[in-house]
C-alpha cells in the first residue's frame, strides 16, 4: 500500500547588410510564431540542501487556452525517495506518493486546484516545492509530467528555469534595431562611393 501525503499552502565584429537583415528576420519570425495550445510547460529550480537531500521548486506556464486544474510529476523509483510537499500556491493542494520497488511503480507529485484558483491560459503559477533524497549521480534533472487542461491529457518533460531570457517585445525591438543599423551602413557606403581598385572599410563603431 502506498503512503500519500499532503501539503495545503494558505498563506566590434563587422557584419555584412544582408547578414543583419537576415538575422533580425529570423528574430521575428520565430517570435512572431504562434504557441501550440498543448505547449504547456514546467519549469524547475534544483537546490541542494544537504548530502542527497534535494529540493524542487516548480513553475507552471499555461499557453494553451483551457484553464490548467491539475498536473502531476514523476518521480523515477531508481533516483528518489522520502517525497515530501513543502509548499503549493494559495487555492492548491499538493499530494505525493512514493516511489515504491515493491509494486513495482514509480513515485509522484500530484497538484490540484480548488474551483477558482485554476491556471489560465497564457498564465504561469509558481511556488510548488517538494523535498526529496536523491539516489544519483550529480544534480537531480528533467521529470515526466502530466497536465490536465479539464479532462485533457498534455504530457512532457519538465525544463530548468532560465533566469534573464528577453521577452519577445525586447527582441522585436533588437531585430527592427538591427534593420535601422543595416540601412544606415548601406547609406553611408552609398554616399561615398570607394575609388576602383580599394579595399572596403570596416563597419564603423
Amino acid at each position: 500500500m502506498r503512503t500519500v501525503a499532503h501539503n495545503k499552502n494558505s498563506g566590434p565584429i563587422p557584419m555584412k547588410k544582408t547578414s543583419l537583415a537576415w538575422t533580425a528576420l529570423a528574430v521575428c519570425a520565430v517570435f512572431a510564431a504562434p504557441f501550440d495550445a498543448d505547449a504547456s510547460i514546467i519549469t524547475f529550480d534544483v537546490t541542494q540542501l544537504t548530502g542527497n537531500t534535494w529540493q524542487y521548486t516548480y513553475e507552471v506556464t499555461n499557453t494553451g487556452s483551457n484553464p490548467i486544474d491539475e498536473f502531476t510529476v514523476f518521480f523515477d523509483r531508481t533516483l528518489y525517495a522520502n517525497l515530501l510537499p513543502m509548499a503549493a500556491p494559495i487555492g492548491w493542494d499538493g499530494a505525493v506518493a512514493q516511489p515504491d520497488f515493491g509494486l513495482p511503480d514509480d513515485g509522484f507529485y500530484d497538484a490540484l486546484a480548488a474551483p477558482g484558483f485554476e491556471i489560465l491560459g497564457n498564465s504561469l503559477l509558481g511556488g510548488f516545492i517538494v523535498r526529496f533524497d536523491f539516489l544519483g549521480a550529480g544534480a537531480p534533472g528533467s521529470q515526466p509530467f502530466d497536465i490536465n487542461p479539464f479532462g485533457e491529457t498534455v504530457s512532457g518533460f519538465t525544463q530548468p528555469r532560465v533566469v534573464g531570457v528577453p521577452e519577445p517585445g525586447s527582441l522585436a525591438l533588437l531585430a527592427l534595431s538591427l534593420l535601422a543599423l543595416a540601412g544606415g551602413w548601406r547609406a553611408r557606403r552609398d554616399s561615398n562611393p570607394r575609388p576602383s581598385g580599394s579595399k572596403p572599410d570596416a563597419l564603423s563603431n
